[in-house]
């Protein structure tokens, strides 16, 4: 029995990874940015369930370098189309991709966005680029109830060849 209960949460993780994977192998080249400004932020602050069962799968053995690495990839490789190959490091090393979801396991609820206004606070035609705020409506949703959390973060983008990349992006805990 023990056996196959492993051989389903394996079945279950490596399908879930194998849909991660599938989603970001699609690339996205923006030509707007505050439509790659609004799709980064949908992405990055939502958190399902499947998104934690699977960190909770993938740990539930500790966090051992090849569960690490086997988190790391498709939640990162989720963010890649958005970033910069400087930012993207940088989410890498911070292990942005899924700390978020770290927290939301540990603490046993989902977020959902509910909306996003953006102000663009400053643009540089020389470097092609611009500097926007963002105010973010949360909802978080656990067994305990449902909280509306708000934020106002602050977003750099860059226009290279056409399309613009987020190179930094200034987040609350992670």
């Amino acid at each position: 029995m023990k056996k196959i209960t492993k051989l389903l949460y394996l079945s279950l993780i490596s399908i879930l990874l194998l849909g991660f994977v599938g989603c970001s192998s699609k690339t996205v080249k923006y030509t707007d940015a505050e439509s790659l400004i609004t799709d980064y932020v949908k992405t990055y602050y939502t958190v399902t369930t499947a998104d934690v069962e699977m960190y909770d799968n993938i740990t539930r053995g500790g966090t051992s370098a090849s569960a690490v690495a086997k988190l790391t990839k498709p939640a990162e490789e989720r963010f890649k189309p958005f970033l910069s190959e400087e930012f993207y490091k940088d989410l890498q090393s911070r292990r942005m991709s899924y700390l978020r979801i770290k927290e939301a396991s540990e603490k046993d609820y989902t977020v959902a966005v509910k909306s996003i206004k953006l102000e663009k606070a400053s643009e540089n035609k020389e470097t092609k680029g611009a500097i926007y705020y963002y105010d973010i409506e949360l909802v978080q949703t656990s067994s305990k109830g449902v909280e509306n959390i708000k934020d106002r973060k602050q977003i750099t983008v860059y226009n290279v060849e056409n399309y613009w990349q987020i190179t930094n992006s200034y987040l609350n805990g992670y």
